[in-house]
């Protein structure tokens, strides 16, 4: 199964789009994350504060992935990154080949992305590669600062933007680049039982 090799930990691999409670912004993530699933397309990014169900939509996507046979693997961007550097260090090491050929990327605090020079041109190459086969790669990102400020190259911004990575939801378009304000939805998390 894919999901044991997802990265995503054996409670995480239990997340559903259903665990994403509420109505407003919380339901529109569900019916975004539905049509995601079910059309296997391109780019979409989700940010907004901490404890707004981001990376819960993310892992959801993965395990949803995983389900249906196809193979989807989550991140933290400082993963990522490390797995880039691991690289250099290694001549066995390919990771950025590894990430480029992987059908689904999840990349999760992407804000927390350490951009030195070397590190920026990486992630450039990488996404420009996945977005030019954005038709196979499914490519989906989550943050806490708005995408479109400084912080991210200016190309990556426009290819986030990119119109055909809106998502119809009912008689709604949702942008490529999803803003969630909702607030922390973790004080009213409780412990299960089992």
């Amino acid at each position: 199964s894919w999901l044991a090799h997802s990265r995503l930990t054996p409670t995480e691999q239990k997340s559903k789009l259903s665990d994403i409670t509420g109505s407003g912004q919380m339901a529109t993530l569900r019916k975004v994350g539905k049509g995601i699933l079910a059309d296997r397309f391109g780019w979409f990014t989700v940010w907004g504060g901490t404890g707004s169900a981001k990376t819960l939509f993310l892992q959801a996507l993965v395990v949803g992935f995983c389900d249906v046979g196809i193979q989807a693997v989550y991140y933290h961007a400082a993963d990522l990154r490390n797995g880039l550097l691991r690289d250099i260090d290694n001549a066995d090491s390919d990771n950025a080949a590894y990430y480029r050929r992987l059908p689904v990327l999840v990349i999760d605090e992407l804000d927390k992305y350490h951009m030195t020079d070397w590190s920026r041109g990486q992630l450039q190459a990488l996404l420009d590669d996945r977005y030019r086969n954005m038709k196979t790669h499914i490519t989906l990102f989550a943050a806490n600062k708005d995408p479109l400020d400084s912080w991210l190259p200016e190309d990556i911004q426009s290819r986030l933007q990119d119109g055909r990575f809106n998502r119809r939801c009912g008689d709604q378009e949702i942008p490529g680049i999803f803003h969630i304000n909702a607030p922390d939805i973790r004080p009213s998390l409780r412990r299960e039982t089992q």
